[in-house]
């Protein structure tokens, strides 16, 4: 008796597992925008704003569906890098991290012959 409850105890625990990925990439897909059903100025507007790369991809690949039927104002927005509307100028000042050569102070421990050397 106490090993059909072990043995039941770990069926169940292996089901729900299963369950609860099954759960899971069900659930992904429910949340999974339907761009499908958006107006192209929508789907615009929304350019920058999906979070995984999968969204990304859709969205994407639904303007890029609709490239043909675009008007010149879309086709110039989907162009344009997201975020930033047409006819807005944007300046970007910071601290960038350069590259070059530094000043090395190093403690040289090479094998360079010396006065002393073979």
């Amino acid at each position: 008796m106490v090993l059909d409850t072990l043995q039941f105890k770990g069926f169940m625990m292996k089901n729900l597992k299963v369950i609860a990925i099954a759960m899971l990439f069900t659930s992904m897909s429910l949340f999974a925008a339907n761009y499908g059903s958006m107006s192209t100025d929508e789907l615009l507007n929304l350019r920058g704003t999906p979070k995984t790369q999968q969204e990304r991809n859709a969205l994407h690949n639904e303007l890029q569906n609709r490239y043909q039927t675009m008007s010149q104002e879309q086709k110039q927005r989907f162009n344009s890098k997201p975020g930033k509307g047409m006819g807005q100028q944007t300046s970007s000042k910071g601290m960038g991290q350069g590259q070059g050569m530094g000043k090395g102070m190093g403690q040289g421990q090479g094998m360079g012959k010396g006065k002393n050397a073979f």
